[in-house]
């Protein structure tokens, strides 16, 4: 995760930890995410970043993926998940 995005899920995680919520830490929602999707997607990307159709096809796939916060909670889950999403849109756009 790049250092801005990382500073501001630093102070969402400060803030729902401040109102009292229990979260799940960005490192165990990383052990989740990584081997249930998001690896796969990095893959694609670096089998697809030499080819403009099949960049402009993982494109469409990531931005048609729909997520559940599985525990309900305080968003964090699903807040780690869209940065990790949004940087991989953004490798692809470069």
């Amino acid at each position: 995760m790049s250092i801005i995005l990382k500073q501001a899920t630093h102070l969402c995680v400060e803030e729902i930890r401040l109102q009292g919520a229990y979260y799940t830490s960005e490192e165990n929602i990383l052990k989740l995410i990584n081997p249930f999707f998001l690896e796969d997607l990095e893959n694609e990307f670096e089998a697809a970043k030499d080819d403009l159709t099949k960049l402009h096809k993982l494109h469409n796939k990531i931005s048609n993926l729909e997520f559940l916060d599985p525990a309900c909670g305080g968003e964090i889950f699903l807040l780690i998940t869209y940065i990790c999403l949004l940087e991989l849109k953004n490798k692809i756009m470069m």
